[in-house]
C-alpha cells in the first residue's frame, strides 16, 4: 500500500490541523451535537518539521476504532495525534468515520506496511 500523507508546515498549521482532527475549532459550534469526535491520542508534541498528517475512511465508527487501536499499539511513539471523526461538517455534509493521524514522517513505510495487513 502506498501512502501520501501531507506535511505539517508549522507551528500554527499544527494548532488548526488539531483543532479539526478534535473538532474543537469554532466553525463546529453550531453541529456539535451531529459531530462524532474519540481522540485516541491526543496532541502533546510541540511542532517538529518531521510531522505529517494522513486520513483514512471507513464505513463504520467500528471498523475505524479497530484500526485506530491496531495502530496504535503497533506505532504510539511516532504517532503524536490520533481522532476518530465523522458525522456533519458546517457545510451541512455528513461525513463517513475517519481516522486522522499526525505521524512521524520517517515511518510513512511503516504505516503503509501496517494498514496493508488490515482486512476486512
Amino acid at each position: 500500500m502506498y501512502i501520501k500523507p501531507n506535511r505539517v508546515n508549522d507551528a500554527k498549521h499544527l494548532q488548526n490541523l488539531y483543532s479539526h482532527m478534535d473538532r474543537s475549532s469554532h466553525k463546529y459550534d453550531s453541529i456539535r451535537q451531529h459531530v462524532y469526535v474519540d481522540v485516541i491520542k491526543p496532541l502533546q508534541e510541540p511542532y517538529n518539521d518531521m510531522m505529517r498528517h494522513y486520513v483514512i475512511e471507513y464505513d463504520s465508527v467500528q471498523k475505524a476504532k479497530l484500526v485506530a487501536n491496531y495502530i496504535i499499539r503497533n506505532m504510539e511513539k511516532p504517532c503524536y495525534a490520533m481522532t476518530i471523526v465523522g458525522g456533519s461538517q458546517p457545510n451541512g455534509q455528513t461525513i463517513v468515520p475517519c481516522i486522522h493521524i499526525i505521524f512521524n514522517g520517517a515511518y510513512v513505510k511503516s504505516l503503509a506496511s501496517l494498514l496493508k495487513d488490515v482486512h476486512f
